[in-house]
């Protein structure tokens, strides 16, 4: 299945200024100060007890998550586990993932390994329970994603090697399967704001919905959603039309990268390559662009290329999500993409970090 993504970089920074959606974000606490996830640069909105997990859900009516990790955690490193450094990298990079997380789901990242420093022995005596191949660790080095009610009521598992787009998919069919969870709360019921309520209608992927409440609308920010909403449904004809609409330069240059992704799915490289070069490091979604940019190179026969136009969108911000994915990416374009890679090869990192080889890249074989 293609990796697809859809960061909406600027309009972040607008919700940021929200103060509804402030208030859904927990404030870091003393025990969090060094937890290698308190500067986590995915945006989840991570829980960093099981009790929190538990209390944050059965408050605000959502889905836990247990992202537990079988190796020795160690607090004063921002390294996260082979497996966690890969999910990353491949799932939470989207944004839309992220954006469903917070809104519907608490996670809860713990060690599984009892010499670890984030080991939590009641979360993995929970997680043998709900998921009993847990009990054979030796055979299993990346546990999956485990859901549950904030009751303990088992709902589910997902892979740690998932894309962007599968994980979005798994996670709608969890709210799908159990509607309590995904219902509208009190405070998202009563928002008035026809912006807001369709950007909320938009994170929780009720597209139709989304465009209801746009209708009237005529601002920047209107199109952009509705632009937004047609690359989810792959109308690319009205989100072109959209895109038009819009007169924010903020938004136009958001959209340039949707640009991106519409060209990819069309397989046009050329017009990825010429787009995808107007993107200016200042563009909060310049690592994207350069991601796609290397695409395009990639699969026009020049490798050397994409990895230079890799390693140089990395530097820019190494600390990024988006760095991670081209860190990964790079790596196994590195090893050579065409061969089965097994667990065992390690794939080269200009972070330092450390990744599991996933299950091919859909990206490099397209």
């Amino acid at each position: 299945m293609q990796f697809t993504t859809l960061t909406y970089a600027f309009l972040l920074c607008i919700l940021a200024q929200n103060p509804a959606w402030s208030q859904s974000q927990t404030p870091p606490s003393e025990s969090t100060l060094n937890h290698p996830l308190s500067q986590d640069t995915t945006g989840i909105n991570w829980a960093f007890t099981l009790q929190e997990a538990l209390d944050r859900a059965a408050a605000t009516n959502r889905i836990v998550i247990l992202k537990p990790v079988s190796f020795r955690s160690n607090r004063e490193s921002d390294r996260l586990s082979p497996s966690s450094e890969t999910q990353r990298a491949m799932s939470f990079v989207d944004s839309r993932v992220v954006d469903l997380l917070n809104r519907r789901f608490v996670p809860y990242y713990y060690d599984m390994d009892s010499l670890g420093e984030l080991y939590d022995d009641e979360a993995t005596k929970l997680a043998m329970q709900l998921y009993p191949d847990l009990r054979y660790l030796s055979s299993m080095p990346t546990p999956p994603l485990l859901f549950m009610t904030p009751e303990k009521k088992f709902l589910g598992y997902a892979s740690n090697f998932l894309s962007g787009q599968e994980l979005l998919e798994k996670l709608v069919q969890i709210l799908d399967e159990n509607p309590y969870y995904g219902q509208l709360s009190q405070a998202e019921k009563n928002q008035e704001d026809p912006i807001k309520k369709a950007r909320t209608f938009l994170e929780l992927r009720r597209l139709d919905d989304a465009l209801e409440a746009l209708e009237g609308q005529e601002s920047s920010e209107a199109w952009f959603l509705r632009a937004c909403i047609a690359r989810e449904q792959q109308e690319w004809l009205k989100m072109k039309n959209a895109i038009t609409r819009i007169t924010d330069a903020d938004l136009l240059d958001a959209i340039t990268v949707e640009n991106l992704l519409r060209h990819w799915n069309s397989k046009n490289l050329e017009a990825i390559k010429v787009k995808a070069a107007e993107v200016k490091p200042q563009n909060p979604r310049y690592q994207e662009a350069m991601y796609y940019l290397g695409l395009a190179h990639f699969h026009s026969g020049d490798s050397n290329r994409a990895l230079e136009i890799w390693e140089n969108a990395i530097q820019t911000n190494p600390k990024s999500a988006w760095a991670c994915r081209l860190d990964l990416t790079r790596g196994l374009v590195k090893l050579n993409p065409s061969v089965y890679l097994s667990s065992r090869d390690k794939i080269p990192s200009l972070l330092g970090r450390e990744y599991l080889c996933p299950n091919g890249s859909a990206d490099l074989m397209r």
